[in-house]
């Protein structure tokens, strides 16, 4: 299958999902992913630009952030061990979670990926979704909630997504949620603060003009209480406190600056709310 424009960029995160689970060293990978590795051979992707040495920085990034996400899912589901409860996965692109977890999802756990139909689409003919339901739509609308349970535990899940939305775009998808679901907890993640109100140009696509960085507020616990005060800040994780021998030289320069860390690198944020 050949992806051309926007879809393209999909491909980026799973790719590089796959190399860390194929291609990094057994001591210092972090995780196994099969299910990466066989979407992406269904693709007809020339993936020579993201096979550059200068891109390692992107591969970590992303690895990182997916086992964090990853832990904190499973963390999300032992506290809800049992009971009837949902997953719903905003702009699930190419994401590969659901098969990744599937031995900590239990029969009680609805999972639903949430992404605009080319993409919905796009994730049925290359992924497994089978156990899962497929929803067709932007975050930025309620119709998709159509039918979907409010007043069961609710995980939110949105990887690689926030940072590209205004600030008032962010307030009012969280606000949405937290005026009509009874118990939601939000795993989101956002960019080094430094970023907001840059352009993201994507190496790997010489064609692709990049993409504006909308959001990644300094202080996330100060901007949710400010502007969503109904969604409680509970903590965030920074990437590069984490696999510390896979950041190479970075790793010296944020053990002797740790302020940076919140600055440039992406941070994996939960919050929660409540009726």
């Amino acid at each position: 299958m050949k992806l051309n424009g926007v879809p393209a960029t999909l491909v980026i995160p799973l790719y590089y999902r796959a190399v860390e689970s194929r291609d990094i060293a057994e001591d210092v990978r972090i995780f196994d992913d099969i299910h990466s590795e066989q979407a992406m051979s269904k693709i007809d992707y020339d993936a020579t630009h993201l096979s550059d040495k200068k891109m390692w920085t992107t591969q970590v990034a992303i690895a990182v952030r997916t086992a964090l996400l990853d832990q904190e899912t499973v963390n999300w589901l032992k506290i809800n061990s049992g009971k009837e409860c949902q997953i719903i996965n905003l702009g699930a692109g190419l994401c590969t979670r659901h098969l990744r977890l599937e031995d900590q999802i239990g029969k009680n756990v609805n999972w639903i990926d949430l992404d605009l139909d080319e993409v919905i689409e796009l994730r049925k003919k290359i992924v497994n979704v089978e156990r899962c339901q497929q929803i067709s739509g932007s975050v930025l609308d309620d119709i998709w909630m159509e039918g979907v349970e409010m007043n069961i535990p609710t995980l939110f899940i949105a990887e690689g997504l926030f940072m590209y939305f205004p600030h008032e775009a962010v307030r009012k998808i969280l606000g949405g949620f937290a005026d009509k679901f009874k118990n939601a907890t939000y795993l989101f993640e956002i960019l080094g603060w430094s970023f907001e109100g840059e352009t993201q140009n994507v190496e790997a696509l010489d064609d692709f003009e990049g993409t504006s960085i909308d959001f990644s507020p300094v202080n996330i616990s100060t901007w949710l209480s400010e502007n969503v005060s109904r969604v409680k800040y509970i903590k965030h994780e920074n990437i590069q406190s984490h696999y510390h021998k896979r950041w190479r030289h970075y790793r010296f320069l944020m053990k002797v600056l740790p302020s940076l860390k919140d600055k440039f690198s992406n941070r994996i944020v939960l919050a929660g709310s409540s009726l």
